[in-house]
């Protein structure tokens, strides 16, 4: 019950940040495998999250 209250709170905090949801976490779980995890700050859903199709600048 923690870790689902845990994903909605992600979720939700995507949608807040006008990212969605859906797009959001199917984008994450992709990247993950390979992702260095001193970097995973970057894959929190906040406005300044860049989709993997989308590469930052």
């Amino acid at each position: 019950m923690k870790e689902q209250r845990k994903s909605m709170g992600l979720l939700e905090t995507a949608k807040m940040n006008g990212l969605e949801p859906h797009a959001w976490l199917t984008d994450v779980l992709k990247r993950l495998p390979s992702w260095p995890e001193d970097r995973l700050n970057e894959l929190l859903p906040f406005p300044s999250y860049r989709f993997s199709d989308h590469p930052a600048q």
